[in-house]
């Protein structure tokens, strides 16, 4: 009796340290699941302005709807919850886009530029593909701020005009990501930043903007922590 119990012991012991190891080994894989990250990117944005907001109609003026070629970026951070679901904050320099006026009448010329930027947060859905390459998709809310100012020259223009406006609007983007090392990785976005600004089909009351519908292409690394 003595001796099945020692061996009844023994088995216990041995049942409950493999539970313990089974536990630990868990647990540590659950850790290496979550984890934060933080990134940034350059790319290039196409506003897709409503062109009907920056007319002039007046008799013979005209006006040439171009953009800046400047780079735009994106710098963000999140939190990965799983190896397939996490949260992501967000900031982003959507560029601008200029329109250009004259009315030879008045010997007037002027500019108008308009300045796109947002915050995002949103979830993500990742997808691994392999050990190195992975798929993802986001959704999201954004907060998309147009800035319209206006500089000129001559009787017409000189005065100018100025506004701002801001529309909370749903993010949709998707992208990959090919893993490096255990903590850097390249990634590559598309994201759509809805629509904001004043539809006023003429731009000449005060405090408009016009329209814009923002998407930005971009390409970044990230680093895992």
């Amino acid at each position: 009796m003595k001796k099945l119990f020692s061996l009844a012991s023994i088995a216990a012991t041995g049942v409950l340290a493999s539970g313990l190891t089974i536990a630990a080994h868990a647990q540590s894989a659950n850790s290496t699941d979550q984890h934060w990250y933080l990134g940034g990117g350059l790319g290039r944005t196409t506003a897709s302005p409503n062109q009907g907001d920056y007319a002039d109609l007046r008799a013979g003026a005209s006006t040439s709807t171009g953009r800046d070629n400047s780079v735009t970026w994106k710098a963000y951070g999140g939190v990965q919850f799983t190896p397939n679901w996490g949260l992501e904050l967000g900031y982003a320099n959507l560029g601008k886009y200029q329109n250009s006026y004259s009315l030879p009448a008045t010997s007037s010329s002027g500019t108008g530029t308009n300045k796109l930027s947002a915050w995002s947060l949103a979830g993500v859905g990742t997808y691994a593909v392999n050990e190195v390459f992975s798929l993802h998709a986001k959704a999201g809310l954004a907060l998309v701020r147009n800035e319209y100012s206006f500089s000129g020259s001559g009787a017409s223009y000189a005065a100018g005009d100025n506004g701002s406006d801001r529309s909370t609007n749903l993010l949709l983007g998707f992208g990959a990501k090919y893993t490096i090392s255990k903590n850097f990785a390249l990634r590559f976005d598309y994201e759509n930043y809805g629509k904001v600004g004043k539809n006023t089909n003429n731009l000449t009351s005060l405090g408009a903007t016009g329209q814009a519908r923002p998407a930005m292409l971009s390409a970044g690394v990230q680093y895992m922590f």
